[in-house]
């Protein structure tokens, strides 16, 4: 019977966060001329301006045989979805701070809603990804299958910060200012629309310190085929993300107690 109501609270708790989700979507797209063509426009208008800027105009090396394009279109669909569900989970008990009282399902539900709506904004600009591969000639393959590694990866990664940034801005309201910044200035540190290899390699070693620098290596390797990253940097990197994403939930959970007195 315990079993059974275990897996009955995971199903119930699964719909609620489901639900959270979708008035997520709603509240973001209503009222808007382009509804979810904004999901589109935001790494398609980037990635056309590196394009033109850093590709055509000041011709960065590039030292890969990937196009550019999809080099950058597929940088920004990684760094997006990170920057979505990392700002939206560390901002998710603020926004839901006016009725946190009146409530009795997990706070960790707001956090985790973010990753189903950001999945799906992700889904759809991957629709246009393979449409941009196919035209360049690129064709699924087995690889493909292990897609779900680094996006999980991924996810994970954002989820951590996530927890624990909500905790603590529901303490410190700046830390709220500064995951903006984060977005703005993060994307410089990963080889979103760079190569590594162009950056001094005192600089690059530094760089590639970065957990999202591994991901979205091992993202391009299995969409494109590419040259595979450092096993050895991709596991520790892949216990950083475990033990950041563990202590993260624990963070957050250990400070549920505690947010009826913060407000």
């Amino acid at each position: 019977m315990q079993r059974i109501s275990f897996l009955h609270n995971i199903s119930h708790h699964l719909s609620l966060s489901l639900t959270l989700a979708r008035q997520n979507l709603r509240v973001k797209y209503s009222r808007t001329l382009l509804g979810t063509g904004w999901v589109l426009l935001q790494p398609i208008l980037p990635a056309c301006l590196y394009t033109i800027f850093l590709g055509r105009i000041f011709q960065i090396p590039f030292p890969s045989q990937i196009p550019y394009e999809l080099y950058v279109f597929s940088g920004l669909l990684c760094w997006n979805l990170f920057a979505y569900v990392l700002h939206q989970s560390g901002t998710s008990l603020l926004e839901a701070e006016h009725f946190l009282g009146k409530i009795g399902f997990p706070k960790l539900l707001f956090p985790l809603s973010k990753v189903w709506s950001g999945g799906l904004d992700f889904f759809l600009v991957w629709v246009v990804l393979v449409l941009g591969m196919f035209w360049w000639g690129y064709v699924p393959d087995g690889y493909w299958l292990l897609l779900p590694f680094p996006i999980l990866l991924l996810l994970l990664f954002a989820l951590g910060l996530g927890c624990f940034m909500s905790s603590l801005s529901f303490r410190v309201r700046d830390l709220h200012h500064i995951l903006p910044l984060v977005s703005q200035l993060g994307i410089w540190i990963t080889p979103v629309f760079y190569h590594p290899s162009i950056v001094p390699v005192e600089i690059r070693n530094i760089l590639m310190m970065n957990p999202l620098s591994t991901i979205i290596a091992v993202f391009r390797w299995i969409v494109f085929s590419g040259s595979f990253p450092d096993f050895e940097t991709l596991f520790w990197h892949s216990m950083l993300i475990i033990c950041l994403f563990g202590s993260g939930v624990w963070y957050f959970l250990h400070s549920e107690k505690y947010l009826q007195d913060a407000r």
